[in-house]
């Protein structure tokens, strides 16, 4: 089994400071956290020269970056407007999925409706990066807790 840490743990960390760390700590991957303003850097803003010093930092230091962690709520109407720039960040760090939320409902209810409008949009944003080879990764969070309305 491989395992890695979550960036949101060290938000004022540089990608050099997280990948000391990981290796010290015998990690075999980093999720970044993306979409919060953290000190590595690794948001959709970052330049494409940085991006690939990123992968490459990464590849030199034998770890993976599995899971891009995003902020992205697929109940939100801007959902897939949102995706192609974390589709296209993932790709470039090497990243195999992009991590999402179902986001708030009213009552914080996995109402049928929410439910059908999340699966379309995990569909479409999916069919988004599947060409990237990037895979889009629901976490039961907020709204869809409970794994039966995942």
């Amino acid at each position: 089994m491989k395992i890695s840490f979550l960036t949101f743990a060290c938000p004022q960390w540089s990608v050099p400071q997280i990948i000391e760390a990981a290796k010290r700590h015998h990690y075999h991957g980093i999720d970044f956290r993306t979409d919060e303003g953290h000190a590595h850097g690794v948001e959709t803003t970052a330049t494409k020269t940085f991006r690939a010093e990123v992968r490459r930092r990464l590849a030199d230091a034998n770890l993976e970056s599995p899971c891009l962690a995003s902020s992205m709520y697929m109940n939100a109407s801007q959902s897939l407007d949102d995706a192609p720039a974390r589709i296209e960040l993932a790709a470039d760090i090497g990243c195999k999925g992009i991590r999402v939320f179902c986001g708030p409902a009213p009552d914080d209810k996995a109402t049928p409706e929410v439910i059908k409008t999340v699966g379309e949009r995990l569909r479409a944003m999916a069919e988004q990066s599947a060409p990237a080879g990037v895979e889009v990764w629901l976490e039961a969070h907020d709204t869809l807790v409970r794994g039966v309305d995942a």
